[in-house]
Parts: structure tokens; C-alpha cells; sequence
């Protein structure tokens, strides 16, 4: 799909569609520096399509640059309001950036919402649990995992809060 994207991407680089796919099919490779100027791109071409500026906010999270990610899910929260799958990716780029209040917050939302992916209730879950709130992680966990997993679960979240981070240099 790709390659096909690509050439398609080269020959119709006006077409908004196009260029968002493109943008979308890299973001989804793992190739997140070279998806994001295509998608600015398709951001340009078509400023109301939400779903190209939720991608470009993977596509920054998968680079790091958390704080970008957050402008850009939040961009795309102005076009669709409380979708829970940008709220998702809001809350686990606020986890990866350490702000895990605000990850709670922002993954609760998600949840609430009844068409929520079951990805929405796991990364609050993973929130949760290195706070200690293990019966709601596991509660939260339930819903989604065979029953065989559940103690795996949450042994995992215990032993997140053994964690020792080590500061990194300057």
C-alpha cells in the first residue's frame, strides 16, 4: 500500500485525499519523520479533516516530541469534540510525557464514552495502576482481557511502581 501511496502521492500532490492516506499509512509503519511533512501537507489541502491532524500527533508522539503531538490532538478535538479515539491518543502522549494527572483526566473522558475502543480503558488502566490503584486498573482491565490474563495484568502494574527511573543527562 505503500508504494502504491506513494507513486500516487507523486504523480496527485494536490489531492488531499491522497496525501492524507499516504501520511496515515507511514504514520501507522512506524515512520513517523517522513509522514509528517505529507501530512502537513493534507492538513493544508483539507484543514477540516481531523483524522490528519490526529495522525500528525502520532506521528510526533512516535518522534518524541510529545508537547507537538498534544497541539495537534487538541487541533483535532476543536474539529470533532471528545472523539475517543483522539482523546486516546491525547491521554497516552500526556502518560509518555510524564503528565499522568492529566492522562488520567483526558483517558477518563475517552472512556466515558460508550464507543470507546477497549486500547481507551487499557492506557488508563496502565495509568492507573503505577498510582496504586490496582481494583480500578484491574476493574477497567476486566472488560477487555480473557479472564487467563487478568492476574498477568495486574502483576504488571504492581511491578510498575518498582520502577526506578534514572534522571537523563543534560
Amino acid at each position: 500500500a505503500m508504494t502504491v501511496l506513494s507513486v500516487a502521492a507523486r504523480q496527485h500532490p494536490d489531492h488531499a485525499g491522497i496525501m492524507a492516506e499516504y501520511g496515515k499509512v507511514m504514520v501507522a509503519a512506524g515512520q513517523g519523520t517522513k509522514a509528517i511533512p505529507v501530512l502537513v501537507k493534507a492538513a493544508t489541502l483539507n484543514p477540516s479533516d481531523w483524522r490528519v491532524l490526529a495522525a500528525q500527533g502520532v506521528a510526533y508522539d512516535q518522534q518524541g516530541q510529545h508537547s507537538e503531538a498534544q497541539m495537534k490532538y487538541r487541533s483535532a478535538l476543536k474539529l470533532a469534540p471528545d472523539h475517543p479515539s483522539i482523546l486516546t491518543n491525547l491521554g497516552l502522549s500526556q502518560a509518555l510525557a510524564g503528565e499522568l494527572v492529566e492522562a488520567e483526566q483526558t483517558l477518563r473522558r475517552a472512556v466515558s464514552n460508550p464507543s470507546a475502543a477497549a486500547k481507551a480503558r487499557h492506557n488508563l488502566s496502565l495509568v492507573l495502576g503505577p498510582k496504586g490503584e490496582f481494583d480500578s486498573a484491574a476493574c477497567l482491565a476486566k472488560a477487555d482481557l480473557p479472564p487467563n490474563v487478568l492476574p498477568h495484568n495486574n502483576e504488571y502494574c504492581r511491578s510498575l511502581l518498582h520502577i526506578q527511573l534514572t534522571p537523563l543527562p543534560h
